[in-house]
């Protein structure tokens, strides 16, 4: 993964580059358009938006420098939905004639373009955030689930090991991934269950369901790890193994004889990462590593907190 919160972008054969006040926009072909541009950083404290509007008419070989104005674009989000029928430019865009060319200004219209500039306290407090959600998903992992059903003791003792719970088993992904239709310079983390793309940014958690995107803060985000037992089919590498369950058991856990299809069970321990997210619902995540848990949820607690520290001012 790159390193995050690079001064410069590329897309195709075009460059922007973030300087103090304007953004520098080099071309190597004929382009009639940029795309828009946000930055966000922080002054005195507060978040600070700036925008830069699609310039026109930029000159083959020739570098622009387009300077920033103040701005709040309630409208950015609208880049992790990929509306392409909106596009994303000032009105008047007048593509270029030559196929190639033409093809080229697509790209861009297609993009956003957010530079985020955070003080160096949350810079490096996001980078190891996002790095140790990567290691989770380089750990052994155990089993990644999206709901859970409680059982009573009769139950879970017949047919389920004496299991107290039942997991639904969700597609979850954890890995580096910018927004669709949005080029940023640093890589968020990105935890992907099922339909739903969690975008954890330097300021703001944004979730993405179908159409669906919210902006969440980090003050409304609660994070829950707990240990617990898991009956799994084949133990995964590294995990701890606990020794094995009978499927129908007895009070005491021996095996009922009573059922001829009786099997044991493997058991590991696993350690649950729990998101309640406001307006947002819950997701549900176990692992098998301890360590790789724990220092997910240190990172996280330091990111939120000087998240908390710095007041939201004209965020999306």
């Amino acid at each position: 993964m790159a390193e995050n919160f690079q001064p410069a972008l590329r897309i195709g054969t075009s460059k922007f580059t973030l300087t103090s006040d304007s953004i520098e926009c080099a071309h190597k072909s004929p382009h009639s358009t940029s795309p828009n541009i946000v930055v966000m950083d922080w002054e005195q404290g507060a978040f600070r938006w700036r925008e830069l509007s699609a310039s026109q008419n930029l000159s083959a070989e020739l570098s622009r420098s387009e300077h920033l104005r103040p701005s709040t674009p309630s409208d950015w989000l609208r880049g992790f939905i990929g509306d392409l029928d909106r596009p994303k430019v000032s009105v008047g865009l007048k593509l270029g004639k030559k196929r190639s060319q033409a093809k080229g200004d697509r790209s861009l219209v297609k993009q956003d373009l957010v530079f985020v500039q955070p003080p160096p306290d949350i810079a490096a407090s996001y980078t190891d955030f996002v790095k140790s959600g990567l290691a989770l998903q380089r750990s052994a992992l155990g089993v990644t689930h999206t709901s859970e059903v409680y059982l009573d003791a009769y139950t879970g003792r017949k047919g389920f090991g004496g299991a107290n719970k039942l997991v639904a088993d969700g597609n979850v992904e954890i890995h580096p991934a910018r927004p669709p239709y949005s080029e940023t310079n640093f890589v968020p983390l990105c935890i992907s269950v099922d339909t739903r793309n969690l975008y954890f940014l330097p300021h703001v958690l944004v979730v993405q369901n179908g159409l669906n995107v919210s902006a969440n803060s980090y003050d409304s985000v609660r994070l829950q790890i707990s240990e617990w037992n898991l009956q799994v089919q084949s133990v995964p590498q590294g995990a701890e193994f606990l020794g094995y369950v009978w499927k129908f058991m007895n009070k005491d856990g021996g095996p009922d004889r009573r059922y001829n299809n009786n099997y044991q069970i493997p058991v590991i321990r696993t350690w649950e990462v729990d998101f309640e997210i406001e307006d947002a619902g819950e997701l549900h995540l176990a692992f098998s590593d301890r360590l790789a848990v724990t220092n997910f949820s240190n990172a996280f607690t330091k990111l939120q907190a000087l998240s908390k520290s710095q007041p939201h001012k004209g965020s999306p």
